[in-house]
């Protein structure tokens, strides 16, 4: 092995003396001496070259040695000519200065310098093996600007000499009164293998953001598989996404995954070969941002009865008139929200009116703030704030039709009208677009909670570090009897206006006819949140069917089997939302015909006016139904004043004839038919009778006196009775007292037309001035006293 070892000493002057130099240049070039004048030189430069050498033989050197840095591994010279020969060759270049510095650098090389190559370079190089040589420094005129080369090329030096690694290296010396010895260090590139790596732009990201891939330090041109895959915090919602990426020609590569909106707490990135060899792995983590959840609540009407919460379709168990509860759901509110400070209003909008135009949800109730979210068992509060028990889908009907808004009895939760700023006519049942009262066609409507009335509410129950808000609220699917008949502005009382109704006693809303809830199209509408700076979130509202229920019946004239009486008034009347009673009216057709359709589950009073148009014409008699009677599936006859007081204020002053129809419509039985009525029309009219038992009477003779009345009118008069006045005083006489004979052929207390009614007072005794008056009275239908 031929192995050169190179040692470099170098003390230079101050660069302020400007004194001489001699530069050190490697990489082939000839280092050439600086001719300086001894005149103008203050210090003198000495360089000494010593070789050793244990090679019996040693061809003369050149001082010009050839750039090798560009030479192949083909043209390096063979190991055979490396062998037996070792040479050491020190270089040392002395500067005399007040101040003196001296690097020693040790430099081995693999490359043969042979003294043949030497001298054809540099044929006035030559150079003893045993001995020193001295060399004499050229003169050489020294200017600020070679002064600064020089420094700029001893810097040079040091940085190549200080790296301390063993490169192949050619030294070549010549000595001559115009060059001094050249040194060439020629360097070996060495290739540094780097593993594949992956990275990411970011370490975590929030669910729903970007993410970019970084590949780099694989094969040029090189096909990869990039899988991406995740668990959810308890192992589920697991979602895995496969890429294929090619890299460029320097084996990089950059791509994007966009992550959903389902927190995992942890990402895998995998780069695999296409035969399936992994080649790099990194991750990166999701941590939870602010997110919404927002969720209705399901019944089902098949299979299992397993109701609860759902993002999902709600099932078809939702019928006119019902409310419908969500729950909206907001977690890691401290993320962004530090005891929700600057927290944004809630918003949350709602299908007002369909494309067709028939009206979708109309009212809003039960909002409320908490900050635990509802279970599958809490779907409905009852009046005590406790959930409605469902154990199959009767018992839903109760909690969907309760009249009332309830608020949870639970920990936190708060019903939001009750906070401060609360004004429905500001945040409920208002336009999306415009403002209040907007267009009895705007198609969605909206309601809001501010964020100071959820730091009201997270202040007063001690939630201002809570991570979870939870917002409760019941929409109300529009009924078809409420809006067809315009009867929407009777929601403007409590409590309904403070649930939206307030909108519907303002026009254009008062006079606005149209179909509800049950004739929207399609398969279901939405409710949509909306809140500044967090993620939207959109869940079904149930469309219900067309509502089946249906009463109808004929106005029939003096009996069932008359003919019907056109443009009679029919009344029905219904407790709603809210216990709002709600009455309308239709007329009968030319056959006397009347009914009221789209009508949903729940209990209805029916009754007629006391006779036909409007005003009613008066002198007719009700003469059906007049007592109680029941027809099958659920209708029976009784008297108006029988109906439940809140009904009866309803139509206060009275305006119905005296029997009416109370009517229960189900699910099952949707349709009552027969609900009949009939009346006569005439004259009332009394003829009254009294006689005595003889003929020819005397003072003191007693006698029996015989009272009869007569019904000679063609209306039934109610609560006949006699007065009898003997001249001092005046004695009733009715059915029930004990003079009473007969003449009720039909023993319903009512002197019908045609009835004749008897009593016989006995005992009378006559005396000189003995006198009998009688005066016979009934009441007819219009209350009127008939004598």
């Amino acid at each position: 092995m031929y192995t050169k070892k190179v040692i470099a000493v170098l003390t230079i002057l101050s660069f302020a003396l400007y004194g001489p130099f001699v530069p050190l240049h490697f990489g082939g070039i000839p280092a050439q001496a600086s001719e300086i004048s001894s005149e103008e030189s203050s210090s003198t430069v000495e360089q000494t070259i010593s070789v050793e050498s244990s090679s019996s033989t040693e061809e003369e050197q050149s001082s010009d040695l050839p750039d090798k840095s560009h030479e192949t591994n083909d043209e390096k010279p063979s190991k055979e000519n490396e062998q037996n020969s070792t040479e050491e060759v020190e270089i040392q270049t002395v500067a005399i200065n007040e101040e003196q510095e001296s690097e020693s650098v040790s430099l081995e090389s693999s490359e043969p310098s042979t003294q043949e190559e030497a001298s054809t370079e540099d044929p006035k190089l030559n150079l003893s093996e045993s001995s020193d040589t001295e060399i004499p420094p050229e003169e050489e005129e020294v200017t600020e600007e070679d002064s600064s080369n020089l420094d700029s090329s001893l810097e040079e030096t040091e940085a190549v000499v200080s790296e301390n690694t063993e490169e192949t290296q050619t030294l070549e010396s010549s000595q001559s009164s115009s060059y001094s010895a050249p040194v060439e260090l020629q360097e070996t590139s060495v290739a540094i293998v780097q593993d594949p790596e992956l990275s990411t732009d970011k370490a975590d990201y929030h669910p729903g953001e970007t993410a970019t891939i970084f590949g780099r330090f694989f094969s040029s041109i090189q096909n990869i598989l990039l899988t991406i895959f995740g668990y959810g915090p308890d192992g589920n919602d697991y979602t895995e996404s496969t890429q294929e990426v090619t890299t460029d020609e320097e084996g990089s590569f950059e791509t994007t995954y966009t992550l959903d909106e389902v927190y995992r707490p942890i990402y895998t990135v995998q780069a695999n070969s296409t035969d399936g060899a992994l080649l790099a792995e990194t991750t990166f983590t999701d941590t939870p941002a602010t997110s919404v959840t927002l969720m209705g609540y399901k019944i089902p009407v098949g299979g299992s009865f397993n109701p609860g919460w759902t993002t999902g379709n709600l099932d078809k168990s939702y019928d006119e008139g019902e409310w419908v509860p969500y729950q909206l759901v907001i977690n890691n509110v401290q993320t962004e929200y530090p005891n929700l400070a600057s927290f944004p209003d809630i918003g949350l909008e709602f299908d007002f009116t369909d494309s067709g135009g028939a009206r979708f949800v109309d009212l809003v109730r039960s909002v409320q703030l908490g900050n635990v979210e509802l279970n599958d068992d809490q779907g409905f509060p009852d009046e005590d704030g406790n959930a409605f028990i469902l154990n199959s889908l009767s018992d839903a009907n109760p909690a969907q039709n309760h009249p009332d808004e309830e608020e949870w009895d639970l920990d936190n939760y708060t019903l939001v009208n009750t906070l401060t700023g609360w004004d429905p006519t500001t945040q409920v049942n208002i336009p999306v677009v415009g403002s209040a009262p907007g267009t009895v066609t705007d198609l969605d409507h909206q309601f809001y909670i501010t964020g100071a009335q959820i730091q009201e509410w997270a202040s007063s129950t001690g939630n201002l570090l809570t991570d979870t808000i939870v917002v409760y609220f019941q929409l109300h699917e529009s009924r078809t009897f409420v809006w067809e008949h315009a009867l929407q502005g009777g929601y403007d009382q409590a409590p309904t206006d403070d649930w939206g109704g307030w909108l519907y006693d303002n026009p254009p809303y008062t006079s606005d006819s149209r179909l509800g809830s049950g004739f929207v199209p399609g398969s279901s509408g939405h409710v949509t949140t909306q809140i500044t700076g967090i993620g939207e979130k959109t869940v079904p509202i149930p469309i219900p069917p067309s509502p089946p229920g249906l009463i109808d019946g004929y106005k029939f004239e003096g009996s069932l089997d008359g003919p019907g009486i056109e443009n009679w008034q029919i009344h029905i009347l219904a407790k709603v939302e809210g216990g709002i009673i709600f009455d309308t009216h239709v007329a009968t057709d030319i056959n006397g015909y009347y009914s009221f359709p789209s009508l949903t589950a729940g209990t209805w009073y029916v009754g007629e006016h006391l006779g036909p148009g409007s005003p009613h014409e008066d002198g007719w008699e009700q003469t059906y139904p007049d007592s109680t009677i029941f027809i099958s599936p659920g209708a029976t006859s009784s008297l108006v004043a029988d109906f439940p007081t809140d009904v009866m204020n309803e139509i206060t002053p009275i305006h119905l004839a005296e029997w009416g129809w109370t009517v229960d419509l189900s699910l099952d039985q949707p349709e009552q038919h027969d609900i009949n009525f009939a009346n006569f029309f005439g004259t009332p009219n009394t003829l009254l009778d009294i006689s005595v038992s003889s003929s020819t009477v005397y003072a003191g003779d007693t006698v029996d006196l015989t009272i009869t009345e007569e019904n000679t009118g063609d209306v039934k008069l109610n609560n006949p009775y006699v007065d009898v006045f003997d001249g001092s005083a005046t004695t009733t006489l009715n059915k029930a007292s004990a003079s009473f004979v007969d003449g009720d052929d039909n023993d319903d207390g009512i002197l019908d037309p045609e009835e004749t009614w008897q009593w016989i007072i006995t005992g009378v005794v006559v005396n000189s001035d003995t006198s009998y008056t009688a005066t016979g009275h009934g009441t007819d239908a219009l209350g009127g006293d008939v004598t």
